[in-house]
């Protein structure tokens, strides 16, 4: 197993990157609707098509820059797979670590039990990781819903 990040390895960490960027943008403007939502009176609550306010502006431009880049995010993980079903990936170039070890970069002829089983326990880890996160999200999703009657 190479050291270093590679084609595959700056690809799937672009991804991750600006996946996580996506949900910021998205929670942020979410977050500051609810928060515009719950302060305005119940005539604006049925009318929400009022005058914007400032925290309106940002929460609309925080959606839509989410979005577009979760957009863009999505063209990047085909263009990924796309890479990775055509060997684009298994060059000598991408194989050997070369934007993160510069002149000092190899290629890995051939992985090694040790090489092999280090890959499955980060592979397990970052699907452990993975979804905490998730489960973590969720809980945090389901105890801030409001459980109130909307017909109030």
């Amino acid at each position: 197993m190479s050291l270093g990040l590679g084609c595959r390895s700056a690809s799937y960490i672009v991804y991750g990157v600006l996946s996580t960027i996506v949900w910021l943008l998205l929670c942020a403007s979410s977050i500051l609707t609810d928060h515009i939502m719950d302060n305005s009176s119940a005539a604006e609550k049925q009318h929400f098509t009022t005058r914007p306010s400032v925290l309106r502006a940002i929460a609309i431009y925080l959606r839509r820059l989410g979005k577009l880049i979760a957009y863009i995010n999505s063209i990047w993980v085909i263009m990924c797979c796309v890479f990775q079903f055509s060997n684009f990936y298994d060059r000598c170039y991408c194989n050997s670590s070369i934007f993160g070890l510069g002149k000092n970069a190899y290629a890995v002829i051939q992985f090694t039990q040790a090489d092999i089983s280090k890959m499955r326990i980060a592979w397990i880890g970052g699907a452990i990781l993975g979804g905490g996160s998730a489960m973590i999200f969720t809980l945090l999703l389901w105890s801030m819903m409001d459980t109130r009657s909307h017909d109030e």
